[in-house]
């Protein structure tokens, strides 16, 4: 009987430990509803018709910078309801809207850039070039890595991303689906890898060719109340050339090699390029002047296309120009009117006085 007692007074103690430590860690573990209250917060400014969306153009590994921007954003209070974009954008998007997170998609995006930058992945990727340069295969696997068989449905924001039909001569906005293959297709670099065939068989590329930053879409068809439009583009060469009606290509390269040249000689494929982007270039223009939105551009111009082996010097380089944008922003006392993630402000959000600073308004068209 004096075991059994002792035993049960062993049990009473060890219970007593072990609620004092439960009850010791609950009193020092903050409780935050702030997920909640933003969630709540952004169904509030949708019924109201004052949502915020976010528009991410493409460039390549200059996306990378995005992560950045997002971060800045989240940092100053400024909601995102809903997301979208074009090539490297429509990658980033669908991060961002899994979680609406910046710290969450880190991670992601890390090994994502890691296997880009890959030079043995891309070598045993090459083909014979008649349809691409590569069998899109590896280019698929880095994408899936990421999404693996999530669909848009599933995604805690609204999301869209752009692809242009070759097939059909039309830029196709995408809602629904698997979201690595409508990603990848937006993705879809004409010659790099091979455009991706829809359920239609119909062959879908990089939206950028005929809008890298579809803030039109974002306005029309999400309803977005205000727009905030990243463009990480870089800027078209827009200096005369002069060399007669006919040139050498030896001369050509003569002027590349030339420290002291006097103007630049585009090659080949730059003005492919350039043809290639002329009616985005077009779209871009509207998207500047678009009612309600606030045009960015992320200036890491000596970034290549492919460059993803920069990616801490990206990331960081995105968040310093999206902290100085929101500190232009806190010192004019825009962010009061667009800080709504911990109350919903029922004030009216006009944009008559949105002002960007000068010298971020040149853009140019190249994404992946």
């Amino acid at each position: 009987m004096i075991q059994a007692h002792s035993g049960l007074d062993r049990i009473r103690t060890s219970l007593e430990k072990y609620y004092r430590r439960l009850t010791r860690s609950k009193q020092h573990t903050p409780t935050t509803f702030r997920g909640h209250r933003s969630d709540f917060a952004r169904l509030a400014r949708y019924l109201c018709g004052k949502s915020v969306g976010v528009v991410l153009s493409g460039g390549g590994a200059r996306g990378i910078a995005l992560l950045g921007v997002l971060q800045a954003f989240e940092e100053a209070g400024i909601p995102v309801d809903m997301i979208g974009g074009t090539s490297i954008g429509a990658f980033m998007s669908g991060l961002y809207a899994r979680t609406a997170d910046s710290v969450a998609i880190h991670g992601p995006l890390k090994a994502f850039a890691r296997r880009m930058s890959s030079t043995w992945r891309f070598v045993l990727d090459i083909t014979y070039p008649i349809l691409a340069y590569t069998t899109g295969r590896e280019f698929n696997r880095a994408i899936w890595k990421v999404f693996r068989d999530a669909e848009i449905e599933d995604l805690w924001l609204p999301f869209y991303c752009m692809t242009a039909n070759i097939t059909q001569s039309r830029s196709e906005v995408h809602t629904t689906g698997l979201l690595w293959r409508v990603v990848r297709a937006s993705m879809s670099l004409g010659g790099f890898v091979p455009p991706l065939c829809d359920e239609r068989g119909d062959l879908l590329v990089d939206g950028g060719y005929l809008d890298n930053l579809p803030v039109q879409v974002m306005k029309n068809e999400l309803g977005a109340h205000m727009i905030f439009a990243v463009d990480i583009a870089g800027e078209n060469d827009t200096s005369s050339v002069k060399y007669g009606a006919s040139v050498s290509g030896f001369w050509v390269l003569l002027n590349h090699l030339n420290p002291f040249r006097s103007y630049w000689i585009p090659t080949l494929s730059e003005v492919q390029s350039r043809l290639t982007y002329a009616s985005s270039d077009r779209a871009l223009e509207t998207a500047k002047i678009a009612d309600c939105c606030v045009y960015l551009r992320v200036p890491p111009r000596d970034v290549g296309v492919l460059d993803f082996g920069r990616f801490s010097e990206l990331y960081r380089r995105g968040y310093a120009y999206g902290r100085t944008w929101t500190s232009e922003w806190q010192r004019a006392g825009l962010l009061d009117r667009w800080q709504v993630d911990e109350s919903v402000d029922q004030r009216d959000h006009s944009c008559d006085d949105i002002n960007t600073p000068a010298g971020f308004k040149l853009a140019r068209r190249n994404s992946i």
